[in-house]
């Protein structure tokens, strides 16, 4: 019944026959099972290092003192740390991954120039030119000239990592135009973004959120962006892995008539969260609405009774309730929606971690760089844990929190990476404003809170690395979305901090000691 369901797939997106119901519980059942399998999820780690390729990926491993590291054989880095910058670009919008194929054949490249410079973290939106590409220009010829002495800079300060967002130069693609020969000394990460659907949701509250995964144009969209990127690297050892996303909003704010908001529903209704979204935002023949519904009446055992009285509603039946909005706040609703956010994570990663290891099963998925490690957080991670090869975490804080870190490690027996996290100081002359974070009173002290942070976490036996944000300071004028701090390694005149680097230079040369000696938390008695 379920096959002859799938058949026909007109029956799919008109209506809701039982046969879908079936269909999707058994594949509810399914994922979940192979989610609390710790057999299955250890194969599927364990697979993507087999065969001769499998050997020179890199990968994450645990030493016989129960210590975490990171080995790139191909590298020659058989017990290191993973000691990253972010954004190692001149602001060339031509090497950025919005020209690289990241966004597939469904968007409208109508403002792809305007839309590549968000990912050139110097792209002065006041002024639409990037100051730092002048000043790289100036001073090099070419972006090739840059990144060969970029690269040779981020290795003689002891770095060894390109982290997110880096030039295609660092990171190969189909748009770059060489390669800069000193960067063959350092791996680096590449973000994928596969939840960013469409550019002008970022500013939204909800960021777009929820993204119908199941419906066939995400499929045909994830397809493209793995030909695009990952089949050309499946060869390259240089790769640490795949990020799939970039602090996607798990927890969407929905206002009420706002036809922005809403991506095929006619219900102007308000969304608290991502379960009540996505209750509210899919039409009502899609299959986003079929599998939320279907988890639902699993949730409550196919009684409609019992979820109105969990959430004080009154629907006649399961296809009744996204009219019942604006849902009343409660209990048994927030709780609904930390299990809904825990699956639907697990759902979404299952489906992209297949499709990129049918291609590459090699190198490591890095999860999906998160920002939010509260309860909604914590769900997401949770849920993602089976299939990636890492917990992926930005922390903007005056030190990590080890006590969450810890929990995280102990509850999915993965490591962690800070794959973002920063100090800017006022004597840079830059505004600092439109985020948040503790700002010092000079490079000096900016350079001590590094040394301090990370110190800390090379302390924790389960870090593997940290990628600080980022190679170069932000514009005054503000970047894409206003930012305009002193996140740099570098001014925007392409000279560095000294005094920061100096000590990056003296912190990253002290990292595997100070993790080598790190506090065992696996082994400490209770």
């Amino acid at each position: 019944r379920i096959c002859s369901c799938l058949n026909n797939r007109r029956d799919i997106r008109i209506k809701m026959p039982s046969c879908i119901m079936r269909y999707h519980l058994t594949l509810w059942i399914l994922l979940s099972l192979a989610a609390k399998v710790p057999g299955i999820s250890l194969k599927i780690r364990n697979s993507q290092r087999s065969g001769t390729r499998g050997t020179t990926a890199c990968r994450f491993f645990n030493d016989s003192t129960n210590i975490w590291w990171m080995k790139c054989p191909a590298l020659g880095m058989n017990r290191a740390l993973s000691l990253g910058v972010n954004h190692v670009e001149n602001g060339d919008t031509n090497g950025t991954p919005c020209r690289n194929g990241t966004f597939g054949p469904v968007h409208d490249t109508s403002a792809l120039g305007e839309f590549c410079a968000w990912f050139t973290i110097s792209w002065d939106r006041t002024r639409h030119v990037s100051p730092y590409y002048g000043s790289t220009i100036d001073r090099y010829g070419s972006t090739t000239s840059w990144a060969t002495s970029t690269a040779t800079k981020l290795d003689q300060w002891g770095f060894n990592t390109f982290g997110s967002w880096s030039s295609a130069l660092f990171t190969g693609g189909n748009e770059s135009s060489g390669s800069a020969p000193a960067a063959e000394n350092l791996t680096y990460g590449l973000s994928l973004d596969m939840l960013l659907t469409s550019y002008e949701h970022r500013e939204l509250p909800h960021g777009g959120m929820p993204v119908d995964i199941w419906d066939e144009s995400f499929a045909v969209r994830t397809d493209w962006i793995v030909r695009q990127q990952v089949l050309p690297r499946v060869d390259d050892g240089r790769l640490l892995g795949y990020w799939t996303d970039n602090e996607a909003i798990w927890n969407p704010r929905w206002a009420p008539n706002d036809a922005r908001n809403y991506q095929h529903g006619s219900l102007h209704c308000g969304a608290d969260d991502l379960l009540s979204a996505a209750l509210v935002s899919f039409a009502p023949n899609a299959t986003g609405l079929n599998s939320t519904l279907t988890w639902l009446l699993t949730k409550y055992h196919n009684s409609i009774s019992a979820l109105n009285a969990a959430w004080n509603i009154t629907a006649s039946n399961w296809v009744g309730v996204p009219q019942q909005c604006p849902y009343p706040a409660s209990s048994a609703r927030s709780a609904d929606n930390l299990a809904f956010v825990q699956w639907y994570a697990g759902q979404y990663m299952a489906m992209v971690s297949r499709s990129i290891r049918e291609v590459d099963p090699y190198h490591m998925i890095l999860g999906s760089r998160m920002n939010d490690v509260g309860p909604i957080g914590r769900a997401v991670i949770l849920g993602i844990a089976p299939y990636v090869d890492v917990i992926d975490v930005h922390m903007y804080s005056g030190a990590p929190d080890v006590a969450v870190l810890e929990e995280l490690h102990k509850a999915t027996g993965l490591p962690v990476l800070m794959s973002e996290f920063g100090f800017r100081a006022w004597d840079s002359g830059l505004p600092n404003v439109k985020v948040t974070g503790p700002i010092s009173r000079s490079q000096t002290t900016r350079a001590r809170a590094y040394h301090d942070y990370i110190q800390k976490l090379a302390s924790l036996p389960y870090v593997v690395g940290w990628h600080m944000f980022a190679w170069v300071d932000e514009p005054s004028g503000g970047q894409l979305f206003g930012a305009n701090s002193n996140w740099g390694l570098m001014h925007l005149s392409d000279d560095p901090y000294q005094v920061l680097v100096d000590a990056f230079e003296i912190i990253n040369g002290n990292a595997s000691r100070w993790h080598s000696n790190a506090d065992n938390v696996d082994n400490r008695v209770e």
